[in-house]
């Protein structure tokens, strides 16, 4: 068969599995992807699509535009529960004002889990509802997203989740880039009501960590042994029973360009000041 005949096929093939909302396998090279249209609100139709990208090594995953997806029950449980499988390949998840949410009354997970090999994206999805609470080691960690290996956010919103560490997100190791994403109203009983970075790295371009609260310290980002670049971005409005407001840093370093942490309650907005320079 001529490839451009080929090609055609399996373009028209792709084409009628999106409309069709199933998962479709496509060529790539060295290795096939998955390429998947989750209809408006089918949440097993979400974990479907996972699985089957992380069964073939990843995949791309468009989610209706102005959608809710709500989570009732745990997919995976690795470091606790999470609401969709662990991601293990390289998954994208596009969407447009869409959302991935655990509603109250529901039993208490976390929204998604990084492996330490995996690589999650997402592109226009806001992130909801998640609670990490007690179990195995870790998991009581990432509220929103538990992250041990590459984790993007493209205009994404973390919004209003619970963990005792990482209230929104916590990054165990890996590398976390958020680019135009909202990171807010996130609750952690101790460190890191919005981000706790350990030992990783961290990234926000043009982001928003504000509005997030810690029993102790680091209201809006925590940072113990990694790195954390905040570039045009802001760390506003957070709340510390302890120390650092906005950034609370212990043995990492923090750099901030064109960045404002200000107005934080807390003994300071960031902590130790000597070692965040540009604060304010």
């Amino acid at each position: 068969m001529h490839t451009g005949l080929r090609r055609a096929m399996g373009a028209a093939a792709l084409a009628a599995g999106l409309a069709a909302g199933i998962v479709t396998a496509v060529p790539g090279a060295g290795h096939a992807a998955t390429a998947a249209w989750v209809p408006c609100g089918d949440t097993a139709a979400l974990v479907a699509a996972i699985e089957a990208a992380n069964d073939v090594g990843g995949g791309m995953i468009w989610l209706a535009p102005r959608c809710t997806y709500r989570l009732t029950a745990p997919a995976a449980v690795e470091h606790g529960p999470s609401g969709l499988p662990v991601i293990g390949g390289r998954v994208w998840i596009s969407g447009f004002r869409s959302t991935i949410t655990r509603p109250a009354g529901t039993p208490l997970f976390r929204i998604a889990e990084v492996a330490p090999f995996g690589d999650l994206t997402l592109s226009g999805v806001t992130v909801s509802g998640g609670v990490a609470s007690a179990g195995p080691p870790g998991a009581d960690l990432g509220g929103g997203i538990l992250n041990h290996g590459h984790l993007t956010l493209i205009s994404a919103r973390v919004l209003g989740n619970t963990a005792r560490q990482g209230g929104g997100i916590a990054d165990e190791g890996g590398t976390a880039e958020l680019d135009g994403t909202e990171v807010a109203g996130n609750n952690a009983v101790a460190d890191g009501g919005g981000i706790h970075q350990h030992f990783g790295a961290l990234s926000v371009l043009r982001g928003a960590v504000d509005r997030n609260v810690a029993g102790l310290d680091g209201g809006g980002i925590a940072v113990v042994g990694g790195t954390a670049l905040l570039r045009h971005s802001s760390a506003i409005g957070n709340i510390a029973g302890g120390q650092g407001g906005g950034l609370r840093v212990d043995d990492g370093v923090v750099q901030l360009d064109d960045s404002r942490v200000t107005r934080n309650a807390s003994a300071s907005d960031c902590f130790p000041a000597e070692e965040i320079p540009g604060c304010a």
